[in-house]
């Protein structure tokens, strides 16, 4: 009992630190863990996706979507970013956009509920006084290690919150 505690305070713990990281509200958050971010390059995340009926109504079979296994990237990537560089969503000085994706593959369909780890390198940025860019490699696998996706250059760009939309 004590042990099954520990780890639901652990989840919460988890869960919190995302939620300091990014902005996003509960329905559009894939992550529910960071599992490893040894270094300030690298970081190993873990996604869930909710079913989308919307999408592909029943009785048709319930996939993620390709721009959602995207997004979920970008949320590690802006993991990362926070945890490197101190940009934080709860900080609301500075705002983390995906502005780029180039070479990314598919392998296979993710479906509602499988877990899958994310892993992406930071393979260049460039800080600046009213923008910072930084990229990444990715890739995407499942528990047994089959690869799902994978990301040639993932580009996250950080620039001062706009509070006019004009």
């Amino acid at each position: 009992m004590m042990g099954e505690q520990t780890a639901i305070v652990a989840e919460v713990d988890m869960l919190a630190e995302i939620r300091d990281l990014l902005p996003h509200g509960e329905t559009a958050l894939y992550l529910v863990e960071i599992t490893s971010c040894d270094n300030s390059e690298e970081l190993t995340a873990i996604a869930m996706f909710p079913e989308n009926p919307g999408h592909f109504p029943p009785p048709r079979l319930q996939v993620v979507r390709a721009a959602d296994l995207i997004e979920a990237a970008a949320q590690a990537a802006g993991c990362l970013i926070g945890k490197r560089f101190g940009i934080r969503a709860s900080n609301n000085d500075k705002m983390a956009v995906l502005t780029g994706v180039e070479r990314a593959e598919f392998h296979g369909l993710v479906l509602p509920g499988e877990p899958i780890a994310i892993s992406l390198t930071l393979f260049r940025f460039r800080l600046g006084g009213a923008m910072s860019v930084f990229k990444f490699r990715t890739e995407m696998t499942r528990e047994n290690g089959r690869r799902v996706a994978e990301i040639g250059e993932l580009t996250i760009t950080v620039t001062p919150p706009k509070t006019d939309p004009s």
